[in-house]
């Protein structure tokens, strides 16, 4: 068996400690929203507040919601809200809201740029967590219940198999709910991590796909 690495995630691997242009040019905190069912426009509204604080105005927060999202039942439009210092991703404008007729195409280049410019990332157990680390960014996991759905994060997190690894990351920090949100800010934004650290937590989960065409190409020559 040869294990060649994911290949989408070759060129995040070569450009992580590259300089990469900003798409914002102001401070943000990334939040990714989950594809399975999670009302998190209930933690936006939480996150808005806390965000209005003095000691948190220079941030703003981007929100971008996973384009294959699972329905809601909770209430689930981020324009029926009136936020201060959330905005919607440029790129997540394109399909949010617009059901499968949208584009939800997103240029490579783009989700770099995002990540590597933000200044920590807010993902409740989506992929973006994963490319985060690969950027050394800190990142805060919601791992809330809410009262609308079964697939919480909170359960997810409990009980799948595949997701108890991230228990072990000393890499990342973890808010159970909505009362202990700024105090997991808090903490994200003060701890500081080596790039060793993330790169040891890193190979735990996947293996690195260095020149994952040219050894891809040997291995079906030696077939």
């Amino acid at each position: 068996m040869v294990c060649l690495g994911p290949p989408n995630y070759e060129n995040y691997f070569k450009i992580r400690d590259k300089k990469i242009l900003p798409i914002y040019n102001f401070k943000y905190i990334l939040f990714s929203g989950p594809a399975l069912q999670f009302d998190e426009i209930r933690v936006l509204k939480k996150l808005d507040i806390i965000l209005d604080k003095k000691k948190f105005r220079n941030l703003k927060l981007v929100y971008r919601p996973h384009p294959f999202r699972q329905n809601r039942k909770s209430m689930d439009n981020f324009f029926n809200c009136n936020f201060k210092h959330i905005i919607l991703d440029k790129d997540a404008k394109k399909y949010y809201m617009k059901g499968n007729t949208a584009n939800k195409k997103t240029k490579l280049k783009y989700y770099p740029s995002l990540l590597k410019n933000a200044e920590f990332i807010i993902a409740p157990l989506s992929s973006l967590l994963i490319e985060s680390l690969i950027f050394y960014k800190k990142v805060l996991v919601i791992l809330h219940n809410d009262k609308h759905h079964f697939t919480t994060p909170y359960r997810n997190f409990k009980n799948l198999d595949h997701l108890q690894i991230l228990k072990k990351a000393k890499t990342l920090n973890f808010s159970y709910n909505l009362d202990d949100l700024e105090t997991s800010i808090d903490k994200t934004i003060s701890k500081k991590y080596s790039k060793k650290r993330y790169s040891n937590f890193i190979k735990k989960i996947i293996n690195e796909p260095k020149n994952y065409q040219g050894k891809l190409f040997e291995l079906v020559d030696s077939l």
